[in-house]
């Protein structure tokens, strides 16, 4: 199973406050997959992949983002990292 780090309820409805994605309905960790913890978040406003990183540095983060929203604005099919009301694309949620 995927999920490493177990995120409750009510730290993830307060941590998704930082983003312009509506309040949080639901959300269930995903099983598959081998390096982070992954979640299907569903909010109002619709649903999202939380992936909350296991082995990364802090400091490696920031490069993978930035891989990531390059490949994004360039229309490659991939994921698109999503930035809260300050603009970060990289947070903390439980620890």
């Amino acid at each position: 199973m995927a999920v490493f780090t177990f995120v409750p309820r009510d730290a993830l409805a307060r941590w998704l406050a930082r983003y312009a994605i509506g309040s949080l309905v639901e959300y269930e960790g995903i099983a598959s997959g081998i390096e982070n913890s992954n979640y299907f978040v569903t909010t109002t406003a619709g649903r999202y992949v939380l992936t909350r990183s296991e082995r990364l540095a802090a400091d490696e983060l920031p490069i993978l983002l930035g891989v990531m929203l390059l490949l994004a604005v360039r229309d490659n099919p991939c994921t698109v990292p999503v930035a809260d009301r300050d603009g970060r694309v990289l947070g903390t949620l439980a620890g």
